[in-house]
This record gives structure tokens, C-alpha cells and sequence, in this order.
């Protein structure tokens, strides 16, 4: 038995095959939950621009309440994604460092090592940096619809300033 039948021709380019993992379905939008509550979001933003909120103070009072519960939930959705983002961050370190160490051991020098393990874990980087994204992405949904119902909640207290004053 040839103990050298499967090595690598100094130099060859990895294969896919040799990945340490696949890439992540990390879409919020693949969960029919997360964008139904985008929707019921959009659908209270939408009527907010409709109506005349000068006009009805309460209901606009009613929309703050319902926007303020429903963009709580996209904490939620932050907090998943967080916990996606700890463990694909510690599955590429740990791959990363796995392979980095192997090189040494096998004479390369740190900057081969290094090098190598990069090349080895471009998906797992790749992942990471999806996952980094969709968490983005989540906060920037929170913070647009947070800032309606701060809106909301500044022209409530508009409200009883003119009802207090009038």
C-alpha cells in the first residue's frame, strides 16, 4: 500500500470537495413568519401615509401600538440570527485554525499556514460574512419602523400639548 497515493501535488489548487462546509440559507425572508410580519409593518406604514394624522390623534395613537408590538417581534429575529452568527463564527475559527495548525505541522511556515487555512475556509468566510449582513439587515428593519412609532409617539405628546394649551 502506497501511504502516498493521496497526496496533493505541491501547489494544486483546492477543490470544492475540500470546503469545510456548504454555504448557509440564511434568508429572514424564507420564513413565511418573518415576512408576514414585514407586511402587517408595511400594510400599518401604508396607512399611516394615507391618513391625515393632524385629523385623528388617537387612532394615530392606535398605529403607534400596533407598530410598537410588531417591530418588538423583529427582536426576535435578531436574536436568532445572532445565535447563527456565534456558531458560524465559531465553526470558521475552529476550521480555520484546524487547518492552520495541520500546515505547521506538516513544515509549513506561518505565512503558508496561514495562507492555506484562508484558501481552505473561503466559505465559511463567506458565510459569516452573509450571516454578519442579515443581522444588518434585521436591525435596519427594526430601526426604520422604530422610527415610526417614535414619530407616532412625538406627535401624540404634540397632541396633548395642543389639547393642555388649547
Amino acid at each position: 500500500m502506497d501511504e502516498f497515493a493521496d497526496a496533493k501535488v505541491a501547489g494544486a489548487k483546492p477543490t470544492i470537495e475540500e470546503s469545510t462546509a456548504t454555504p448557509v440559507d440564511t434568508n429572514p425572508m424564507s420564513d413565511p413568519n418573518y415576512a408576514a410580519l414585514l407586511v402587517e409593518l408595511q400594510g400599518y406604514h401604508r396607512d399611516l401615509l394615507k391618513m391625515n394624522l393632524a385629523e385623528d390623534p388617537v387612532q394615530a395613537g392606535e398605529y403607534q401600538g400596533y407598530i410598537r408590538l410588531a417591530v418588538n417581534k423583529l427582536f426576535a429575529y435578531m436574536n436568532i440570527y445572532i445565535d447563527l452568527q456565534v456558531d458560524v463564527s465559531e465553526e470558521y475559527a475552529k476550521a480555520r485554525q484546524a487547518l492552520y495548525t495541520e500546515q505547521l505541522k506538516l513544515g509549513k511556515s506561518p505565512s503558508a499556514a496561514d495562507k492555506h487555512a484562508g484558501e481552505m475556509t473561503r466559505v465559511d468566510s463567506a458565510n459569516l460574512a452573509v450571516v454578519q449582513l442579515r443581522v444588518k439587515q434585521i436591525q435596519n428593519e427594526y430601526e426604520r419602523y422604530n422610527g415610526i412609532a417614535i414619530y407616532l409617539a412625538s406627535r401624540a405628546k404634540g397632541f396633548n400639548t395642543e389639547r393642555i394649551m388649547g
